[in-house]
């Protein structure tokens, strides 16, 4: 299956360009960091080649829970962060579920291998600004613009995901810490889902 395999920046896994030379039909992109850069990237991407059959976000995340870290799970559900104290248009598309690049692989018959992300525009440093219905939400900074781009064209689209660090005071200086050994969990993740 052709597959694009992106990831924002290549420190964030070691050998990420290796794994698409080792994997059958998968071509490895950066994304750059951030919501913006990672969409202009994917738009030109698609003007420049033909569409792949699959695009998997390979990335780090943080979570509300401590507990969470260097989890290892997937999402095709995306969610527009719900900020206290802002309102959205009714109109506007808050949510959406990409059509699945990844199956429940990781825990066979089981949802609890699955996510929800939403994005910000950097690490977030409280946990208060947001408010959620029921579920498992985590935070990275491109997916959202990455899945609704697939999204909207009709790309099947996963992001694989290892939790770096709890949403507070202290992220970054977690995600510090942590990104390099959430890579190894990446890497170990991507190996079994190309079968390498």
């Amino acid at each position: 299956m052709n597959t694009w395999l992106l990831l924002a920046h290549n420190k964030e896994i070691e050998g990420f360009r290796d794994l698409g030379e080792k994997a059958n039909n998968v071509r490895c992109f950066e994304t750059g960091i951030g919501l913006f850069q990672a969409q202009f990237t994917l738009n030109m991407l698609l003007t420049q080649y033909a569409p792949p059959e699959r695009v998997i976000l390979a990335g780090t995340a943080g979570s509300f829970f401590r507990d969470d870290i260097f989890k290892l799970k997937h999402s095709h559900y995306f969610s527009l962060p719900h900020s206290c104290n802002e309102e959205l248009p009714d109109f506007l598309e808050k949510e959406w579920q990409t059509i699945p690049a990844i199956e429940n692989t990781f825990e066979k018959n089981r949802d609890n291998d699955l996510v929800t992300l939403f994005s910000t525009f950097g690490i977030s440093v409280s946990a208060e600004n947001f408010r959620f219905k029921k579920g498992i939400f985590w935070e990275n900074m491109e997916a959202l613009s990455l899945s609704y781009t697939c999204y909207k064209n009709k790309i099947p689209f996963s992001a694989l995901i290892c939790c770096t660090n709890q949403i507070g005071p202290d992220a970054r200086v977690q995600w510090k810490v942590n990104f390099q050994k959430a890579g190894v969990i990446l890497n170990d993740g991507l190996k079994k889902l190309f079968d390498l």
